[in-house]
């Protein structure tokens, strides 16, 4: 697996990138599959799961960081203070929400997709014109003045 990580990368940070990884290729679930549209209720625990699970995700890299098994790659190291805190602040929304996208979409299409079954329903739809008052012709409107 040398194409994820160098030889001398630690476990925590292997299961670091594992996690990031499961969580990008979930979230592409819900571009491809369009038609899913997961309960307004389920979305909203969804967001709180999400929440929390970037909660505990930071505490564990604050942890790793501390620890010294993790350390920011890149140019992240030449960044100002402001330039971080900003860019923390936007990767964790970013984190958010592909967690939200997992569990809100991806993971409610996959257990319907596996448990669910078929059903079809019969309705009738009527087609409405225009969005104001119902127009009279104008012999109506000449009876009415």
């Amino acid at each position: 697996m040398n194409w994820l990580w160098k030889p001398e990368t630690s476990n925590p940070q292997k299961w670091l990138i594992v996690a990031f990884m499961a969580v990008m290729m979930g979230a592409l679930a819900p571009i491809f599959w369009r038609s899913f549209i997961p309960d307004a209720h389920w979305q909203l625990i969804a967001l709180y799961l999400a929440l929390a699970f970037t909660a505990a995700a930071g505490i564990w890299l604050r942890r790793l960081h501390r620890l010294g098994l993790w350390q920011p790659a890149g140019p992240w190291l030449s960044y100002g203070p402001i330039k971080r805190w900003l860019m923390a602040l936007l990767c964790t929304a970013f984190m958010a929400f592909m967690l939200w996208l997992n569990l809100a979409a991806t993971l409610p299409m996959a257990y319907t997709a596996i448990l669910g079954s078929n059903i079809s329903m019969q309705t009738m739809a009527e087609k409405k014109t225009g969005l104001g008052p119902p127009r009279l012709p104008p012999s109506a409107q000449a009876t009415r003045s």
